[in-house]
């Protein structure tokens, strides 16, 4: 851990380091969550993998506390500054269509034929993967002149991904309990 000066969570704790446990995720990795949902790392939690030496939790935490656990490593490989780029991208690119807060409100998705998507709606958006994310960052969804553009053409990879980053905390803000969804 942090005693050492290595970041936490970063899959090389004591245990690995003995030979004790010889396979663990580096939260800190971006490709280790890149093609995994939130749910995926709820239900990991919830029911563990003991053929990793990973116990379940679904008896020890409540649902909330599993959530915020999942949130938290999920998101971990996201840096402070990555998310306030983020922050910025979002409020010069997105906020006409999704609004301020992510809720889909913003002042010109009235005029769209189809609705904008809620940012915030933490049931959604867990059953997305980071990949999902930046591909419709990158790619956009539906018509191009009546739908949400892409923006590879015209955004970095880096700021398409601190989008990305910046987005998956909109739902934080609304967090309440989830069912999974079956």
């Amino acid at each position: 851990g942090l005693r050492q000066g290595r970041a936490p969570c970063a899959g090389d704790g004591a245990r690995v380091q003995s030979g004790q446990i010889t396979s663990i995720p580096n939260f800190l990795d971006p490709a280790v969550p890149s093609a995994q949902r939130v749910t995926d790392w709820f239900a990991t939690i919830t029911n563990g993998r003991i053929e990793n030496l990973m116990p379940p939790w679904a008896n020890a935490l409540s649902e909330q506390q599993r959530w915020d656990v999942a949130y938290y490593t999920y998101l971990m490989h996201y840096t402070p500054e990555q998310v306030a780029r983020g922050a910025e991208v979002f409020a010069e690119r997105c906020v006409d269509c999704h609004g301020e807060s992510g809720r889909g409100d913003g002042p010109d998705a009235a005029a769209l034929s189809g609705s904008v998507a809620d940012l915030t709606d933490q049931a959604n958006m867990a059953m997305l993967s980071d990949s999902q994310i930046f591909t419709t960052i990158s790619d956009g969804v539906g018509d191009p002149h009546d739908g949400m553009p892409g923006w590879a053409d015209e955004l970095s990879e880096d700021d398409r991904r601190a989008v990305a980053g910046y987005v998956r905390t909109l739902a934080l803000s609304s967090a309440g309990p989830l069912t999974m969804a079956a």
